[in-house]
């Protein structure tokens, strides 16, 4: 028997690559957690990340952004990449997807919702739901971008932070492509196994085969 083909999955970080300041991030939703994106800030009562510091109060210092807090004190802040002096005002450097239009882009990331993955779980992309074994979760930010020239459509699935633990693999399966955006941290110490070989979870945990995913049947 043939092996079956592995579903497409792309992940994208929104915050480890460089770019123009992305205008999507503008009063993005603090995560589950009340955290934002590196040079921002969570303004708690209003749910929503602002810029660190005023326009005139934000210096590279290396690979920090600096700030100043309302008593004066400085406050560093560690950019992934790095900090882009030549921006004005100075900013850390964020990744701005591509291929995503920017009404897209900021309905994806102004969410909060996260993703854990702890134990076993599975997506499915048609649905865009995370089975785990004694719950399911379902996106608040999910839609299925069609594509041309027989190409598999895509299931963008967006969360405000992604991680998948030591010990835990997620299974991809369904008819449509994975892309995986994470609005701010992603961290993946497990595995997120895109082979189509596991496509339904059963009620004790245990994994089953499944159909395979975008061109299965032709690997």
């Amino acid at each position: 028997m043939k092996a079956r083909a592995s579903p497409l999955i792309t992940i994208a970080w929104v915050w480890v690559f460089v770019g123009c300041e992305p205008s999507y991030l503008d009063n993005k939703r603090c995560d589950e957690d009340g955290r934002c994106l590196p040079g921002y800030t969570c303004l708690v009562e209003a749910d929503r990340c602002i810029p660190n510091g005023s326009a005139d109060d934000r210096v590279c210092r290396g690979d920090r952004l600096i700030t100043h807090d309302a008593t004066g004190a400085e406050v560093a802040i560690e950019c992934a990449l790095g900090c882009n002096a030549d921006a004005r005002p100075n900013r850390c450097y964020l990744l701005d997807p591509s291929n995503l239009e920017p009404a897209s882009k900021a309905f994806l990331c102004s969410g909060s919702q996260k993703l854990v993955v702890s134990s076993d779980a599975t997506l499915d992309t048609a649905s865009g739901k995370v089975q785990f074994r004694d719950s399911d979760l379902t996106p608040e930010r999910f839609r299925i971008q069609f594509q041309i020239a027989g190409a598999p459509a895509l299931a963008v699935i967006a969360f405000s932070s992604v991680r998948i633990e030591a010990g835990a693999r997620l299974w991809v399966t369904g008819p449509n492509a994975l892309v995986l955006l994470a609005c701010g941290e992603l961290r993946v110490d497990g595995v997120l196994d895109g082979s189509g070989g596991a496509g339904q979870m059963l009620s004790d945990g245990a994994s089953v085969a499944g159909s395979g995913g975008p061109g299965g049947g032709r690997g």
